[in-house]
């Protein structure tokens, strides 16, 4: 019988990105866990997982896993605001984002926070920033930028027979 290992280290890792998103754009007005969010006070950050790659074998008692999270980060509908508006607050928001988040690669945001389980000490990574991006949301365009984030975990695996 093959032994799942727990998933509740992705929960935990969430709770975590979202707390940090909120510390990184001081702004914002709500964090999502999930992609689909209507939400009308901007900004506001949407969070879903994208691909799921396993490392190089190295031999070791553990698998790693590099998790790819989608972090976006809606600033406003596509009509709102002035010209330039919504692009000169990406302008503002996109570099301190980078920096918070390499600034605090093992997703401790507070002095005293434990190690998240299993987080490699690669640590995680914005591995891209999509700039200026145009959303097709209901009830209309939305305009925002997404964030690649890259955690790499290592799970240990118990041999089974």
């Amino acid at each position: 019988m093959t032994t799942i290992p727990p998933s509740d280290y992705l929960d935990e890792a969430m709770e975590r990105i979202l707390e940090m998103e909120r510390r990184a754009v001081a702004e914002t007005k709500q964090t999502f866990p999930y992609a689909f969010a209507k939400y009308d006070n901007f900004p506001y950050w949407v969070n879903y997982p994208g691909v799921i790659t396993p490392t190089e074998d190295t031999g070791e008692s553990f698998d790693e896993y590099d998790y790819l999270i989608k972090m976006r980060l809606v600033v406003g509908h596509w009509t709102q605001g002035y010209e330039g508006t919504l692009e000169r607050q990406l302008w503002r928001w996109i570099p301190g984002v980078l920096h918070y988040f390499r600034a605090r690669t093992q997703l401790q945001y507070k002095d005293d926070q434990d190690a998240l389980r299993y987080l490699s000490p690669r640590g995680c990574r914005i591995r891209l920033s999509r700039g200026f991006a145009v959303f097709q949301d209901s009830p209309g365009p939305h305009i925002g930028t997404e964030f690649d984030l890259i955690l790499p975990f290592n799970v240990t695996v118990e041999p089974e027979f």
